[in-house]
């Protein structure tokens, strides 16, 4: 699943503004990097973590938050608790930077030229 979300994350990085393309850009690589720990070496049995895959970004981040939390619930070793609960931790974090990515308006992501905004101040003082 992490692996989707890099996907996912490096895609709806394109869309964004420059300052939200290097969090997303840096959440991806996050991701990637997790997933190459994980297929190195696994949080216990392959069924702790869930196979399913929504559809949403947001929804899938929340699901693999969750099924890390369930695993360092779960996981016959303590070793292995502590593990799934730092990467809950990781995960949580995420979704919790792209909830606030998400929410906030696409045009406070767009980078406004100087003489722009003063022409739009001068243009309020005159219809005032």
């Amino acid at each position: 699943m992490e692996e989707q979300i890099a996907i996912r994350l490096n895609a709806f990085a394109a869309f964004r503004g420059k300052h939200d393309k290097a969090v997303l850009s840096r959440l991806a690589a996050e991701a990637e990097d997790l997933a190459k720990q994980l297929t190195g070496s696994p949080l216990g049995p392959s069924n702790s973590i869930s196979n399913q895959s929504p559809e949403s970004l947001d929804a899938l981040c929340e699901l693999l938050a969750e099924s890390y939390l369930n695993a360092g619930e779960s996981l016959p070793f303590q070793a292995d608790r502590d593990r799934a609960q730092i990467l809950a931790a990781t995960a949580i974090k995420r979704l919790a930077t792209l909830r606030y990515l998400e929410e906030r308006p696409l045009e406070q992501n767009l980078i406004i030229p100087a003489h722009i905004l003063l022409r739009r101040s001068s243009w309020r003082t005159r219809l005032v």
